[in-house]
């Protein structure tokens, strides 16, 4: 049987229209029903097969990243004091930064997934894509994939402060978390330049990733608590 095209919908695009040909092949839904579905309106359409995208697999999801570059290993100091960690690393390393986002504050960021505490050890990780492009999910569960943890602008802050060397030039990298620990959503992203120059800055996931966008993994390796 040929591709069907459902309102100029073509079948491999469209996860619900594949399966429903699937399911015509093997006598599971009649024809009738493939012109029912094609004569539903558009917003219908939408409400049917446009909110919830086909979950991604893992094989996919291992397809479209691959290793960057392997960090190192951040300490959290003894001095560590989470509710005023963004204020003062802001101000200790003003001279550091080429931009530093207004909004980058201990208001806006207070609650990580994972507020990390003096003595903890993490792995950090920088990831690349090998695609065009990704999407907020993609990476998320991407980073699911690897065991990281969330640790916010205050992870990115450690990695600039204790890795900033090993940072690859010419990448944005991401420290992720969940949206609803995002201060608008925005995501806290870093980039170095030589002379040790660098920028702190926002992302909005809404738009996808390009090729120049690396993921920051945090896998624990000693924890203090």
């Amino acid at each position: 049987m040929n591709a069907v095209v459902v309102k100029g919908r073509p079948t491999l695009i469209d996860p619900q229209i594949s399966l429903l040909q699937q399911k015509l092949q093997q006598g599971q839904r009649t024809v009738d029903h493939l012109k029912w579905f094609n004569d539903l309106s558009e917003e219908m359409l939408d409400t049917l097969v446009g909110e919830k995208p086909e979950p991604v697999s893992s094989s996919q999801l291992g397809e479209k990243f691959a290793p960057l570059s392997d960090l190192g290993v951040v300490v959290v100091p003894s001095v560590y004091k989470h509710a005023d960690r963004l204020g003062s690393f802001g101000r200790r390393n003003r001279k550091m930064f080429y931009y530093f986002h207004s909004a980058l504050t201990d208001a806006n960021f207070p609650s990580p997934t994972r507020i990390v505490k003096p003595g903890d050890k993490l792995r950090v990780q920088a990831w690349k894509q090998t695609v065009p492009e990704t999407t907020f999910e993609e990476r998320l569960a991407f980073l699911a994939q690897t065991k990281s943890v969330h640790t916010g602008a205050q992870g990115a802050s450690l990695v600039l402060e204790q890795l900033f060397e090993q940072l690859p030039e010419g990448y944005w990298c991401e420290s992720f978390d969940e949206r609803g620990r995002l201060w608008r959503g925005m995501i806290p992203r870093i980039r170095v330049y030589t002379l040790r120059s660098a920028e702190f800055h926002l992302y909005n996931p809404e738009h996808a990733f390009g090729d120049d966008s690396a993921l920051l993994s945090f896998t624990l390796v000693s924890s203090a608590h």
